[in-house]
C-alpha cells in the first residue's frame, strides 16, 4: 500500500486494462466500478484492477480509481499525445 503524494490517501497501485499502472482508492466504495483481483500464482506481480458492471459481483468490494476521488487528480495525469 501507498499514500498519494497530493492529498495523502492510501492508494493501492494496480494494473489497468490497458496495462498501465493505476493508483486505486485502498478502502472499498460501494459506489466503485473496480474490482481489485491478485495473482496469488505468482505474489510479486501487482494486483489488477478489473471494470465490474454496476449489478454484479455482490458480495464483491469495490474500489474506485485515485483519479475520481483525488482533488489533486489533473495535477498527476499525463497528456494525450
Amino acid at each position: 500500500m501507498s499514500t498519494c503524494k497530493s492529498c495523502g490517501a492510501e492508494i493501492v497501485w494496480c494494473i489497468g486494462s490497458k496495462g498501465g499502472r493505476m493508483p486505486v482508492d485502498a478502502n472499498p466504495n460501494p459506489g466503485g466500478n473496480l474490482t481489485i483481483v491478485e495473482d496469488h500464482a505468482n505474489p510479486t506481480l501487482p494486483p489488477r484492477a478489473m471494470p465490474v458492471p454496476p449489478d454484479a459481483g455482490v458480495g464483491t468490494p469495490r474500489y474506485k480509481s485515485h483519479f475520481a476521488t483525488c482533488p489533486s487528480a489533473d495535477q498527476h495525469r499525463r497528456p494525450k499525445p
